[in-house]
């Protein structure tokens, strides 16, 4: 029997926002024998020196040391000098919601004598836990064994525990993609050990807020695009066709940023597109209670079409704001912080903040507090109010007229994912 039930792996760069959240979280969970494995991938902030404060404080904290390679390689350096009978992957801005989550895991999965073991989780955004309303599958109603051809989910990796020995015996390793490696991980996992056991327990916090994935580096979409192209050819193989239609819609929401990277004569980006949608099995589609459709494949005049009027609106909301010594950017979700960073990157020297709707507010967005609109009425006349969001923009816009804010503009999900196109990712932005 292993000495040690668990191996918590965290891999980390540039986490010292959040990293003591993350790590007093997994060394008060109350199964004693777990040690944590922090892999530290080349971070240049405080990283470092918290992660030595707790390695001399606590024992079973193990820190190993990698240059960027991205987090798919530094958590197959952690699983290579994994002592735990099952591992578990925490990501280090996130963390457990109480101290027994991680025994309970343990405890089900040697009960039931699975290979893995799994909860619920919940998304931490805008100072409010919840469940992703748009996926049911990030939560279980029972304790329960479950056939993973009857559940087909690719995502929340980290909410569950595998067999360390099951995991080697399979040479299952995460792809060292900048982006999108734990889907195909898991799908990789799932497929090998057919079942899984299931706790209704939430036993995962997701955090979404400050956190910001820059889609234009062209290492990112072509790791977006390998995996995708992994799991839909998986899933033909194996006749999944929820998995396979997931895929598509995955893809489908990616493909602004594809047109991108096409637009800026990214040639292996485009091969990949097309070969991709080649994949496609429309009659898994066709299986699917969604009926999804196969995207087309444009042609490069089209592609910049759709570019070419992107960047007309894109000039102008820049020149809007230049006029500006106040932006006031409505929404801390993922498209008021890429609207912040897009912003920034454009060199913008005047102030702005994040509002939202809700009163009392206590968290951030981009290492800035966001403060209810209310506060900011005094500058109704003064400020550029963008509103930023995924859903919502009719309340929103609303309420800032009822606030009698008198320059407004906004900024879907959508028309974000094609700002910056005209600019070359390499030096418009990085990753961190």
């Amino acid at each position: 029997m292993c000495e040690i039930a668990v191996s918590i792996i965290v891999p980390i760069y540039n986490a010292e926002r959040h990293l003591k959240e993350c790590l007093e979280s997994c060394i008060h969970q109350t199964l004693e024998s777990k040690e944590i494995i922090c892999i530290n991938d080349g971070s240049t902030d405080n990283t470092v020196k918290i992660l030595n404060q707790y390695a001399l404080k606590y024992k079973n904290i193990i820190i190993l040391e990698q240059s960027n390679r991205g987090a798919g390689a530094a958590r197959n350096l952690g699983l290579q000098h994994a002592r735990g009978r099952y591992v578990a992957f925490m990501d280090s801005d996130d963390y457990y919601p109480d101290s027994k989550v991680v025994g309970k895991l343990y405890k089900f999965a040697i009960e039931n004598k699975v290979k893995v073991c799994g909860g619920g989780a919940l998304f931490l955004s805008e100072g409010k836990s919840q469940f992703d309303k748009e996926n049911a599958k990030f939560r279980f109603e029972e304790n329960t064994e479950v056939y993973y051809k009857n559940y087909q989910c690719s995502y929340g990796f980290t909410r569950y525990i595998y067999e360390v020995q099951f995991i080697k015996d399979n040479g299952i390793t995460f792809p060292t993609y900048r982006q999108y490696e734990d889907p195909p991980f898991l799908v990789k996992c799932m497929i090998k050990a057919k079942v899984f056991y299931a706790i209704s327990d939430v036993v995962y916090i997701i955090r979404n807020t400050d956190k910001i994935i820059r889609y234009d580096d062209n290492n990112v979409i072509i790791g977006i695009l390998e995996g995708i192209g992994y799991i839909l050819n998986t899933s033909k193989e194996n006749g999944f066709e929820i998995l396979h239609t997931d895929m598509v819609i995955k893809l489908m929401e990616y493909l602004p940023y594809v047109y991108k990277q096409i637009y800026r004569k990214n040639n292996y980006v485009r091969l990949l597109y097309e070969n991709i949608l080649s994949e496609v099995d429309e009659q898994l589609l066709a299986n699917d209670t969604r009926h999804i459709k196969k995207p087309p494949i444009l042609a490069d005049n089209q592609i910049n079409q759709l570019v070419s009027e992107s960047l007309k609106k894109e000039k102008m909301l820049m020149d809007k704001i230049n006029l500006f010594k106040l932006v006031l950017i409505y929404g801390a979700g993922c498209v008021g912080r890429f609207i912040y960073d897009y912003i920034i990157k454009r060199g913008y020297t005047g102030r702005i903040e994040f509002v939202v709707s809700a009163k009392n507010v206590e968290y951030t967005a981009c290492g800035k507090k966001v403060n209810c609109i209310f506060e900011y009425t005094n500058y109704k006349d003064d400020a550029l109010m963008i509103i930023a969001n995924q859903n919502d923009m009719k309340a929103m816009e609303k309420m800032a007229l009822e606030c009698e804010f008198k320059n407004i503009e906004k900024v879907s999900f959508d028309e974000s994912k094609l700002f910056g196109a005209d600019v070359m990712s390499d030096k418009y932005i990085t990753i961190f």
